[in-house]
């Protein structure tokens, strides 16, 4: 006997059961029917979204002023209250 000879039927083995397996996919079984697909279902509403944003921290100024006085002597007013933006020179 040939060596293809003896192939041949190993082959046939293993190929009958591959063609059986794919023949049989992609086609449901006699009277087999997919149950339906469960979906949720909901209104849309046109609604304002409020973002939060909670935080912990310190915050600094970009810039700062500290008064003195020129003599000894203790300040008792000054003309801008604290926060209050002032013009250079004024």
């Amino acid at each position: 006997m040939s060596r293809a000879s003896l192939l041949r039927p190993a082959a046939r083995a293993l190929l009958l059961p591959l063609l059986l397996l794919a023949a049989g996919c992609g086609r449901p079984a006699a009277g087999f029917k997919m149950p339906p697909v469960p979906v949720e279902v909901a209104e849309v509403r046109t609604q304002a979204i409020v973002d939060h944003f909670h935080a912990v921290g310190t915050t600094e100024a970009r810039e700062n002023v500290k008064i003195v006085t020129e003599i000894n002597a203790v300040a008792r007013e000054l003309p801008f209250a604290e926060g209050q933006t002032v013009a250079a020179g004024g």
